[in-house]
């Protein structure tokens, strides 16, 4: 596969059309806002609650919770599969 296109040598079965890389999933976009606001959130948050102990325990699990789950979805987000344009079948 060359690195300035998208397009491979291989065809799809069903129509014989040349296939595409493309995505396996899309790019988590909800899971980067969610964390940028809970991080916001807990900096504006901070002089309120640096008293409570429990709250900013369970909120730093919550940060590293959603830390793992974002670098998950990443790496998920990062794989490629070939694609038919026209008939709309993935293989991979």
């Amino acid at each position: 596969m060359s690195l300035l296109r998208d397009k491979s040598n291989e065809y799809c079965p069903k129509c014989g059309q040349e296939l595409v890389w493309r995505q396996q999933h899309r790019y988590p976009i909800i899971s980067h806002i969610i964390f940028g606001l809970s991080f916001v959130a807990f900096l504006f948050l901070f002089n309120k609650i640096k008293n409570e102990r429990w709250i900013l325990w369970s909120w730093t699990a919550f940060q590293a919770t959603l830390g793992v789950l974002l670098v998950a979805a990443r790496l998920r987000a990062k794989k490629r599969v070939l694609h038919c344009i026209r008939c709309s079948s993935a293989l991979r």
